[in-house]
């Protein structure tokens, strides 16, 4: 053959594979996946390996039940498994361990399949060590070695340190960590440090919750009068703001006044020394009410300006602005959690503003979050309502799965409880209805939200209240998310059964939204103690305040929705949030007119 037709017959080779490789990745993830699962039938291995690590790339979460893209339903999808085989088949045992952990991760092949080919793979690991024993492929199922910790503060956005290192800002975790004591400091701008020992205890997750007390800003020194001494201001959370009593100037005691003021031994004390004394103790006085009453209105700011400065030092982050992400572009960051950071992005397909939720890069070693964040956005694209953040899309780019989300510009509940609570009788009840709608709506897509709390709730400019933040719900048909040795959610908002999340369903929700109404009427939660261990032991046992004993009056009625979300047993309370939308909703019509009746 001579070289120029050799030359073109080399050509016509390579178009025809590049078409083929062209094919092949313009086929849906479930053709793939079918085509693999018949050649894995027939003993192809290798061609069944690539159908199946293509599957894996564009569709890597294991499902009980997916819809493919011509309508059909697949049961056990589950790649990894059928990746481990074809591996252990052609003689990569290594590698097929790897793929088997990620299949027993995500409970979705039978149990029995997996210990059969785990099996296999110990011994074909155990034989290539040359008879020297046995090496055991990665066990997923084995007594874990660590624990794990989650930290919140009131407020949140503090910034966390675990043993001397940095770890991320409040609400933060769960993270893992060694058995044993560790050495917990949570720390924010204005605010005291507080310094706690935690015990991780091995296979459970400890909760840790820091109330932080606020510290009055110094006041500028002046020429041509002492400085006075900085006051001591109690607690924001140690009671509720609404009942917390009127300071007075004996509520921030001083220290000595400087000795440039005081009288020497032995020399005759000026007669108006006294009356200056009495005078300066009088100013710090004042200036302690006066830091104090700015601090309590003002909450919501020094939080927000906390949280930014907190932000903009962490050091790492996953993905640079400026970037590429997908078919985003990156343009800042908008916050960060203890798990992921939100970026505002633009869609360059149509120029659209998002938000992108990237997890951190400790977390990607984890493939149980991985999944779980994977399935927060298939959750997400289900919710179509409008008091509810939705979530536009799930990708994954060079390794990073991301949430693109729809950007809501606004205010956290909390954020407007500690700067306006307790409030106006209508409003309270109108956000109650709001959030009500948003679950009626998501508990009848059977999602239920887990970690329903101010802080992940939205108040847009226009008074429209959105829910965010589904990031530990779960389908109420589909186990797996959560293990009988993880705590998800808030203690200060947690039903009585969320300390065994094997027995939660929707009623949780109801029970969280009772705690917040409690704290729109009332101005802050009805249980607070310096452990959450102790907070969910209250939730479980103490009934709510008397309705005499409130700092703040409540209609009878109103009060009676109040008891009943907030029964510790979920029967007796309100079965569907459509039943609360209903006495809400008649309630609201028949609020006097006037609006007399609507304020305390």
């Amino acid at each position: 053959m001579s070289r120029p037709r050799a030359r073109a017959w080399l050509a016509c080779c390579a178009a025809a594979l590049l078409t083929a490789v062209a094919a092949r990745a313009e086929r849906p993830w479930s053709e793939h996946y079918t085509r693999g699962l018949a050649l894995e039938s027939q003993g192809a291995w290798a061609q069944a390996l690539l159908e199946f690590q293509a599957a894996a790339r564009i569709a890597p979460v294991p499902e009980n039940s997916i819809r493919a893209e011509d309508g059909t339903t697949i049961d056990e999808y589950d790649p990894h498994y059928h990746i481990a085989l074809c591996l252990t088949e052609l003689g990569r045992p290594r590698l097929a361990a790897e793929q088997l952990r990620r299949s027993a991760n995500a409970h979705v092949t039978p149990p029995a399949k997996i210990q059969a080919l785990r099996k296999r793979i110990q011994g074909e690991i155990g034989g290539r060590a040359g008879g020297r024993g046995e090496v055991a492929a990665p066990e997923p199922t084995a007594a874990p070695t660590t624990g794990q910790l989650t930290v919140d503060s009131d407020p949140s956005g503090a910034t966390v340190s675990i043993d001397g290192a940095a770890a991320g800002t409040t609400p933060l975790g769960p993270v893992e960590l060694a058995q044993g004591a560790h050495a917990v400091r949570v720390e924010a701008r204005g605010f005291r440090p507080v310094d706690e020992r935690v015990t991780v205890t091995v296979g459970e997750t400890a909760t840790l919750v820091v109330p932080l007390a606020a510290v009055p800003a110094a006041t500028p020194a002046r020429a041509s009068k002492p400085q006075a001494a900085r006051p001591t201001v109690p607690a924001p959370t140690a009671v509720p703001a609404a009942a917390a009593p009127a300071p007075t100037a004996a509520a921030f005691p001083t220290s000595p006044l400087p000795a440039t003021t005081a009288a020497p031994a032995g020399r005759q004390r000026h007669p108006l020394a006294g009356l200056a004394v009495l005078l300066l103790l009088a100013l710090a006085g004042a200036t302690g009410l006066g830091v104090w009453l700015r601090r309590r209105r003002g909450a919501a700011t020094d939080l927000a300006e906390t949280t930014h400065t907190v932000e903009q030092e962490r050091p790492t982050i996953l993905v640079e602005t400026g970037t590429k992400l997908g078919a985003f572009d990156l343009h800042g960051v908008l916050g960060r959690g203890g798990m992921a950071t939100t970026y505002r992005a633009r869609r360059g397909s149509d120029g659209q503003t998002v938000a992108i939720k990237v997890p951190h890069e400790g977390c990607l070693s984890d493939q149980t979050f991985v999944t779980r964040f994977l399935r927060e956005g298939k959750l997400g694209e289900q919710l179509h309502h409008p008091r509810i953040v939705r979530i536009l899309s799930t990708g994954e780019d060079r390794g990073r799965p991301y949430l693109a989300m729809e950007l809501v510009e606004g205010r956290t509940l909390k954020q407007e409880i500690r700067e306006h609570a307790p409030f106006a009788l209508k409003r309270a009840l109108e956000i109650t209805r709001d959030i009500a709608e948003a679950l009626d709506y998501a508990h009848a897509k059977g999602v239920v939200h887990r970690d329903l709390k101010p802080e992940n709730v939205m108040l847009l400019p226009d008074g429209t209240v959105k829910v965010m933040d589904f990031g530990i719900a779960r389908l109420a048909d589909q186990p797996g998310l959560t293990t009988s040795n993880i705590f998800l959610g808030t203690p200060l908002y947690a039903a009585p059964e969320m300390v065994d999340p094997k027995n939660v369903d929707h009623r949780a929700d109801l029970y969280a939204l009772g705690i917040i109404l409690y704290e729109l009427l009332e101005g802050g939660v009805p249980f607070t103690a310096d452990s959450p261990y102790r907070v969910l032991e209250m939730h479980m046992r103490q009934p709510l305040p008397a309705r005499e004993a409130l700092p703040h009056p409540v209609p009878e009625p109103v009060w009676a929705i109040v008891q009943k979300l907030c029964e510790k047993d979920p029967a007796a309370r309100y079965q569907h949030a459509e039943a609360l939308l209903v006495e809400l909703n008649r309630m609201l019509q028949n609020l006097p007119v006037s609006g007399a009746g609507d304020v305390f």
